[in-house]
C-alpha cells in the first residue's frame, strides 16, 4: 500500500487490492480518509449553518449530491478498487463503488469538522460486504442506497471512528468536562486551528451544571441561547423592520447571535467571561467584541471604567445602534459596577435583565429595535416591575412578544421573546 505521505502529494490515485484481503482494504480506506481529511473544501460541500437547519439535513444533501453527480458501479469481481476523493470526482461518470463514496464523504465531513464513523457490515454471515458512514450514531449516510438514512439489517458490524477536533475528550464525558477541556485549550494556546474552533463550538457555559462539577459566577448567568432560537429572533427583527445598521449584543456568550446574523452586518458584543469572549472573538473575528461588563459602555475608559463619562452617553463609536438583540443575564443586579448606577433602583430596575433593557434602549437610534429573550416575570408579574415598565414605556413602544416553553439547557425557567421599538 502507498504511504500516507505519498497519497498527500498524489491526489489522483487508485489502489487495487484483492477482495479477499479485508485488513489491507480497511487499512487503505482509513489511510486515504485520514490523508485527505480537511482537503475537500469546495463551496458546494460546506456545512453552512445558515443554509442547513441541522446536521441531518446537511447529510441528506450530501447523499443526494453524490447520487446525482457520481454514478454507482460495483468493482470488478475479486478486486477492491479504492480511489482518492479527487479520483472519485474524476471518475464520476464511469462509476465508483461504496468504499469510494465513503472516502469522499469522510473527507467532506472532516473538512467541516463533523465527527463520524465508517461502518462495515456482514448481512448473512458470509463475510464483510458493504461500508458506509454513520454520523452521531443515528444518521446513516450511504450513497449506494437510493434512500437517505436507510440501513439494511445486518448480522455483524465493525465501526471505525473518525474523530475531528475532539482529541482528549473521552466518550461519555459530561458537558462540564467538555467545557473544562476547552478552557484548558484556551489557557495554554494563543492561536487556534480549525479543529480547535470545532471543539470550541461545543462550549455550553456553566449555567445549571453545579451537579456536574461546574463552578463560578457562570452557574447563575451562562445559559446560552439555542441556535434555532437565535435564528428565529433575527427573523423577527427583520420582519419588524431592522434596516441593516449596526447591531449590539450586550451579553454575547460564545456568539450564537453572530453565527445566525445576516451577512455583512456590523456587529458589536460585550462578554465578561474570559472563555466565552475568547471563543466569540476566535469564531467571529469580524465582530468587535469587548471582554467587559456591558455597563462599562457608559463608564469612562480613561479611568479604567471607574467613573461615569463626563460628556456623552457612551464611548462606543457605533452608537446609535439600529438593533440590540440577545439574551441578557437574569437575576438581582449586584456586581462590581452596580454602585456606579444608583439611579437604577430609584427607577425600579432591580433585576439585571431589566437594567439591560434600559441601557439597550438608550443606545438605540429612534425607531431602532430591541429584541430580547428574557425571564417571563417581566411581563407576568404586576407591581414588582411596574416602575421599570413605566420607564421602558417612556422610551419605547412594545410591538411584539412570544411566550416560550422551556428552551434553555439545564433550566426550566420560563422565558419570553420581547420586541420594543424606540420612540
Amino acid at each position: 500500500m502507498e504511504s500516507i505521505r505519498t497519497m498527500k502529494t498524489a491526489p489522483l490515485n487508485i489502489v487495487e487490492i484483492p477482495a479477499t484481503d479485508y485488513n489491507k482494504t480497511i487499512e487503505t480506506i482509513l489511510a486515504m480518509a485520514h490523508a485527505y481529511a480537511k482537503q475537500m473544501t469546495q463551496v458546494e460541500f460546506k456545512y453552512d449553518r445558515k443554509r442547513f437547519k441541522n446536521l441531518a439535513q446537511y447529510c441528506e444533501y450530501l447523499h443526494n449530491w453524490c447520487r446525482t453527480h457520481i454514478k454507482y458501479t460495483p468493482d470488478p469481481f475479486g478486486i477492491e478498487r479504492i480511489r482518492s476523493p479527487y479520483q472519485t470526482l474524476r471518475d464520476k461518470n464511469q462509476g465508483v463503488d461504496c468504499e469510494d463514496y465513503v472516502i469522499l464523504l469522510s473527507c467532506i465531513l472532516s473538512s467541516n469538522h463533523v465527527a463520524h464513523k465508517l461502518r462495515v457490515t456482514d448481512y448473512d454471515g458470509t463475510g464483510w460486504s458493504h461500508i458506509y458512514i454513520v454520523v452521531t450514531d443515528n444518521i446513516v449516510l450511504d450513497a449506494v442506497s437510493p434512500l437517505f438514512g436507510f440501513e439494511e439489517p445486518f448480522v455483524k458490524k465493525k465501526d471505525y471512528p473518525i474523530q475531528v477536533g475532539l482529541r482528549g475528550i473521552e466518550e461519555g464525558a459530561t458537558k462540564a468536562q467538555i467545557n473544562q477541556k476547552i478552557e484548558q485549550l484556551i489557557d495554554f494556546k494563543n492561536t487556534f486551528t480549525e479543529a480547535d474552533k470545532a471543539l470550541m463550538r461545543l462550549y455550553t457555559g456553566a449555567g445549571g451544571k453545579a451537579k456536574e462539577g461546574a463552578t463560578g459566577e457562570g452557574l447563575l448567568y451562562e445559559f446560552y441561547t439555542p441556535e434555532w432560537l437565535a435564528a428565529k429572533m433575527w427573523e423577527l427583527a427583520q420582519a419588524h423592520g431592522y434596516d441593516g445598521g449596526a447591531v449590539l449584543e450586550p451579553s454575547c456568550g460564545t456568539g450564537v447571535f453572530f453565527e445566525t446574523a445576516p451577512a455583512d452586518v456590523p456587529l458589536v458584543g460585550f462578554e465578561s467571561s474570559q472563555y466565552s469572549s475568547t471563543i466569540a472573538k476566535t469564531l467571529y473575528p469580524e465582530a468587535d467584541i469587548y471582554r467587559q461588563y456591558f455597563e462599562t459602555a457608559f463608564l469612562d475608559p480613561m479611568y479604567r471604567h471607574r467613573k461615569k463619562l463626563s460628556k456623552g452617553l457612551t464611548w462606543l463609536t457605533e452608537y446609535p445602534f439600529s438593533l440590540v438583540i440577545g439574551n441578557p443575564p437574569y437575576g438581582i443586579y449586584q456586581n462590581q459596577y452596580s454602585t456606579y448606577f444608583p439611579e437604577l433602583k430609584k427607577m425600579g430596575f432591580r433585576q439585571i435583565e431589566t437594567a439591560f433593557m434600559y441601557w439597550s434602549l438608550l443606545l438605540l437610534k429612534p425607531k431602532g429595535l430591541l429584541v430580547f429573550v428574557t425571564a417571563s416575570n417581566f411581563i407576568r408579574t404586576g407591581n414588582a416591575y411596574q416602575k421599570a415598565k413605566e420607564t421602558i414605556g417612556s422610551l419605547a413602544d412594545f410591538v411584539d412578544g412570544y411566550r416560550l416553553p422551556a428552551v434553555f439547557e439545564s433550566t426550566q425557567a420560563p422565558t419570553d421573546i420581547l420586541i420594543f421599538r424606540k420612540k
